[in-house]
């Protein structure tokens, strides 16, 4: 499962069946549990968060070009537009950018892009002033998300700002007994094996990937692609069995 083609027909699946839950699994919130008006009161609550952040960096979201990657219904880029003067919310799942523009009610500087590359190649050079991305890019195969941060530097103007989350590695509890009687080559096979018995049972049903990159491999990208990485704070996002990183990232 490690396709761009996979990713988008997955979560168009989770866009015609459990979008908000897909979203934003909550405890209580399960089988499409949200109301629209409680879904998107969480997205201010979190751009609230993301403003007071910013603001300790004197840094103000007010009059600058934003987006939203991996928008999916809009949750939070109807709160960035509340804001910013302009914002795009961008997704790879075309039954999410569909309700995303039905429940757009910031419709004069706010609209939504579906892609289907790991390139933004649509947007200018030096168009955007502040990105921002929350338990997205674990969902996305590193070989695409990579990209995807090197087009949010080529299109960010100097000064501009991505503030992003991806969990670095998983957590190795320590061995069991039994994986201690067991030799370890033999107890990952039984693992993987595991693992294909559901994929071939879940059939048809989407599946939600998770995938992690090094925090320093992260660093290295950002240095390489014109980028200095200005906070790093421990997030937990992805789960307890993630270590997890949310990097605050200016374009040089």
């Amino acid at each position: 499962m490690n396709t761009l083609k996979e990713l988008k027909n997955n979560w168009n699946e989770f866009g015609k069946t459990i979008p908000f839950v897909a979203i934003l699994n909550s405890p209580g919130k399960k089988h499409e549990g949200w109301n629209v008006k409680d879904f998107f009161q969480t997205g201010v609550d979190e751009i609230q968060i993301v403003t007071d952040y910013l603001e300790k960096f004197d840094l103000l979201l007010s009059g600058r070009k934003a987006m939203d990657f991996g928008c999916g219904a809009g949750r939070l880029t109807q709160a960035l537009a509340k804001q910013c003067s302009a914002v795009v919310g961008i997704d790879i799942s075309k039954s999410m950018i569909g309700l995303a523009r039905k429940y757009n009610i910031y419709t004069d500087n706010c609209s939504y892009m579906e892609i289907s590359d790991d390139n933004l190649s649509f947007l200018e050079n030096e168009s955007i002033d502040f990105i921002y991305s929350n338990i997205v890019l674990q969902h996305i195969a590193p070989e695409f998300s990579t990209n995807y941060i090197k087009e949010f530097l080529r299109i960010l103007n100097p000064g501009g700002l991505i503030l992003f989350q991806l969990p670095a590695k998983k957590i190795v509890k320590k061995r069991s007994a039994i994986k201690r009687i067991v030799p370890e080559p033999i107890y990952n096979l039984t693992y993987k094996i595991r693992d294909l018995i559901r994929y071939l049972r879940r059939g048809k049903q989407p599946v939600m990937e998770m995938h992690c990159i090094p925090k320093n491999e992260i660093l290295e990208l950002v240095k390489c692609h014109g980028g200095e990485t200005i906070d790093i704070v421990e997030d937990q996002s992805a789960g307890l069995r993630y270590e997890g990183y949310r990097y605050l990232v200016r374009k040089l």
